[in-house]
């Protein structure tokens, strides 16, 4: 007999049982029919007689605390690799390898100084130092010098022309700049923002027309947004001065109150 019919038969049987212990008469016959139809059940069906399949199933291991902290760092740790094996594309960024004459560069580059917004929507390598970074989850600001000019270069996986980039930022972008962004990874943002300060970096950029002119570089209206980013010769972690440092005028250094840290004759001399 199948489950649902031997079911049936118990609750049969006990209903009869009760009747025979109301009418005080002898039970023994019919309990031990009752065991075997009980017996019957349990092994038709898997589990006890009124006991559902969910209760009769065995109940899951509670972690602990630190079990969980593990499996969560575990989580975190192959989530990391996942984005670090998708994104990691070598023809985008990365620590660019020594040429040593075997092939011929092909690279179109354009000088900083040059940059204005007549180059809008124009796409070119630029190489500077990488004077300045601040980053946020989905965005990164470069500043790139060279020589004695600096121009702002952003970094940022959010198409410049969707809402979300003009809220972060407010660029008017071209539609080559539209396009060019498409593709940036969050691999390539976290890579651009953890470049040592004063390294030389190659950059491939198109021009976007800032909304606001740019007051912390000397070009105003115009900045890059960035589809590749190279480092060319990467600098120490920790640099003795910043460029930051050594101009500052003495009135701002010596101010009172202030935090900034005199840069003296001997350290400027010996890291020119």
């Amino acid at each position: 007999m199948d489950a649902a019919t031997l079911e049936a038969a118990i609750v049969a049987k006990g209903n009869e049982i009760r009747e025979l212990k109301a009418a005080k008469a002898d039970v023994t016959a019919q309990v031990a029919d009752l065991k075997k139809l009980k017996a019957d059940y349990k092994f038709a069906a898997g589990h006890e007689f009124g006991a559902s399949a969910a209760a009769a199933a065995p109940k899951e291991k509670q972690l602990t605390k630190k079990e969980l902290r593990i499996l969560e760092k575990q989580k975190a740790a192959e989530a990391a690799a996942a984005i670090k094996t998708d994104s990691a594309d070598p023809s985008k960024f990365g620590d660019a390898p020594l040429i040593q004459s075997r092939e011929l560069p092909t690279k179109t580059f354009v000088d900083v100084a040059n940059i204005d917004k007549s180059l809008a929507g124009q796409s070119f390598w630029v190489r500077g130092y990488l004077q300045n970074c601040r980053a946020k989850p989905k965005i990164a600001f470069l500043i790139v010098r060279q020589g004695a000019f600096t121009i702002q270069a952003v970094v940022t996986e959010v198409r410049p022309s969707s809402p979300s980039f003009l809220h972060l930022h407010g660029s008017t972008p071209s539609d080559a700049a539209c396009n060019q962004s498409a593709d940036v990874s969050k691999a390539l943002i976290k890579y651009a923002s953890d470049i040592p300060r004063e390294s030389v970096v190659d950059v491939f950029v198109t021009v976007i027309v800032p909304v606001n002119p740019i007051t912390g570089t000397t070009q105003h209206d115009a900045e890059l947004s960035v589809a590749k980013i190279f480092t060319i010769s990467k600098a120490l972690p920790v640099l003795p001065l910043q460029v930051e440092d050594a101009s500052r005028s003495d009135t701002l250094v010596f101010a009172e109150g202030s935090d900034y840290v005199e840069v003296g004759l001997d350290t400027r001399l010996d890291n020119r």
